[in-house]
């Protein structure tokens, strides 16, 4: 069995933590990483992170199978980080980037014995606390935010 986080949205979210990006777009960097940038094509793509520590939100472009079981949203994205070490940026993740009205839904799901019996919890943003995300530690659950 193998545990994965994603997070599920209506809308489109921001990716963070390691991302593809165009060499022509990482020279435009408020601190550029050293690399030898001018040496390559301006549209190659490559995969960079600002923190090897941070957490990761990457678009989902090839889920498990099984996954349309459980999120049935438009947009599904990686969760990657270690619980409880990174809630605190999960946290301020969901505080900084999406944006208020927007329904998410944190997942956290066991894959490989059949379809998993979910427990859901329901919060509000505004009430939602660092301890709420905690419940991310569990196997089998989703906790929505609106």
């Amino acid at each position: 069995m193998s545990l994965y986080r994603f997070i599920g949205s209506e809308q489109p979210l921001p990716e963070v933590g390691i991302v593809k990006m165009k060499v022509k777009d990482i020279k435009t960097l408020k601190n550029v990483p050293l690399g030898p940038w001018d040496e390559m094509d301006d549209d190659v793509e490559i995969w960079y992170g600002e923190e090897e520590e941070a957490i990761n939100i990457t678009l989902c472009a090839s889920p498990p199978d099984g996954l349309e079981e459980y999120i049935n949203m438009k947009f599904v994205y990686w969760l990657e980080c270690r619980i409880p070490k990174d809630i605190q940026q999960v946290y301020q993740y969901i505080e900084e980037q999406v944006p208020d009205g927007i329904l998410i839904e944190l997942w956290s799901i066991c894959f490989g014995e059949g379809v998993q019996e979910i427990t859901n919890m329901l919060f509000k943003k505004n009430e939602l606390t660092v301890r709420d995300l905690e419940f991310l530690d569990y196997e089998n659950c989703c906790i929505r935010i609106e």
